[in-house]
């Protein structure tokens, strides 16, 4: 499912298993923005009635980008918000009113390194979808990936990781991401 909303406070999670926010703060047209665009529709329908898409209309995108910055973050994770550019994904399995990064889990999908592979942002939608339609728990997988990118040949990704062992969420680049999907078909 997918929805364009004024404000994501009023998001509830109903019998969804995730709600997937796409969070932009501004107006400006770039190519990750465009294909965010495209995409999002697409990654609705295949999530069926196991998770929703949900996005603000672009005049309300600087209301909504505040709703979630105004949540309890953690310092760094806030200040990252707060500094990229680009849009990101925050994926919750709450109501969005009821919240707290410091007591649920969340993961954040950066898609600020991501220019140059907008391309693939398919990818990413159709796997997560994928996870979700087949009951899997998407923060162990977006886990699992980060952890993967801070240890052998992908160690160079580690600064763009953040695994937060005592809070509740995790921050992945989705470069990180690309390149487990990317090894997954290789090994087939």
């Amino acid at each position: 499912m997918s929805e364009k909303v004024t404000s994501f406070v009023p998001i509830q999670l109903g019998t969804f298993r995730y709600i997937y926010l796409l969070v932009t703060w501004n107006d400006f047209i770039t190519p990750i923005r465009e294909e965010l665009k495209k995409q999002a529709d697409p990654f609705g329908e295949i999530l069926g009635l196991k998770g929703t898409v949900v996005q603000a209309f672009r005049t309300m995108s600087s209301g909504t980008f505040q709703e979630v910055v105004g949540k309890n973050w953690d310092t760094a994770t806030r200040k990252r918000m707060e500094a990229d550019q680009d849009p990101f994904m925050l994926v919750i399995d709450q109501d969005f009113q009821a919240f707290d990064p410091s007591q649920h889990p969340w993961g954040v999908i950066w898609f600020s390194d991501f220019w140059k592979n907008t391309d693939s942002i398919y990818r990413l939608f159709a796997a997560l979808a994928r996870k979700t339609q087949e009951d899997e728990d998407v923060f162990a997988y977006l886990r699992s990936v980060a952890e993967k990118s801070t240890v052998g040949k992908w160690g160079k990704l580690a600064s763009y990781v953040e695994l937060k062992p005592k809070l509740f969420g995790i921050s992945i680049d989705v470069g990180a991401i690309l390149e487990d999907l990317t090894q997954d078909r290789s090994s087939m």
